[in-house]
This record gives structure tokens, C-alpha cells and sequence, in this order.
């Protein structure tokens, strides 16, 4: 499985505290970046990666290997969690498109200045 960049630490903060033997002062690391695009992604960028028809949210989550029946009329306790963690991997979907954007500007920015 590859590697993710999660973008490193954003949202830093200066620490200090006494130590065992010394005291310590450094920055602290706040959300990762990757994390930070999750958590703020607009509703209408989550929708985006989200299955408007049944028929395409089963087969979704057929490829992520979750089988749900959704011939229902009520959807089960179940369904429901497996529907918020397909909301929370909309979001991560999201956020590494944001996160191929950054890389993809940081490369093209790197090879205009090594000309």
C-alpha cells in the first residue's frame, strides 16, 4: 500500500513545558494538512464523490468490499454507519485530490525555477 503525504503539521503552536531533567521549548504540531482539507471540504465538493442512485452506492461500496442491502424500505443500523464511513471517505477522496493539486503545483513550480 502506498505511502500517504498527509501534508505535514499546519496550524503549529509554540510549546514549552518543564521536563524531567530540562525544560523543553519547540512548536507543536496541529492537524495534518490532509486531514484539515477533510474537515473543511464544502458540502457540494463531498457530494461530488458521493452516489446520487442506489444502484451506484451499492456498487461503490461493492468496490471498497462492503455489501449492504438496500432493497429496504428502513435502513438498518448498519447501513447507516456504512453510509457515514462512505461520508467520511468522501471527504479523504476530496482531500488527497486537494492534497495531488498541491504536489502537482509544487513540481510545476520547481521545474519553471530550475530553468
Amino acid at each position: 500500500m502506498p505511502q500517504i503525504d498527509d501534508g505535514d503539521p499546519v496550524f503549529l503552536f509554540p510549546q514549552s513545558y518543564i521536563g524531567k531533567d530540562a525544560p523543553h521549548e519547540g512548536i507543536g504540531g496541529g492537524a495534518e494538512l490532509r486531514d484539515w482539507f477533510a474537515g473543511t471540504a464544502a458540502d457540494e465538493d463531498v457530494d461530488f464523490y458521493m452516489p446520487a442512485l442506489n444502484t451506484d452506492l451499492a456498487a461503490l461500496l461493492s468496490q471498497l468490499g462492503i455489501e449492504i442491502d438496500l432493497s429496504e424500505n428502513v435502513l438498518s443500523q448498519e447501513t447507516r454507519r456504512t453510509y457515514g464511513r462512505l461520508h467520511a471517505w468522501a471527504r479523504y477522496q476530496f482531500a488527497d485530490a486537494m492534497m495531488a493539486e498541491r504536489a502537482r503545483r509544487k513540481n510545476s513550480d520547481a521545474s519553471t525555477t530550475d530553468r
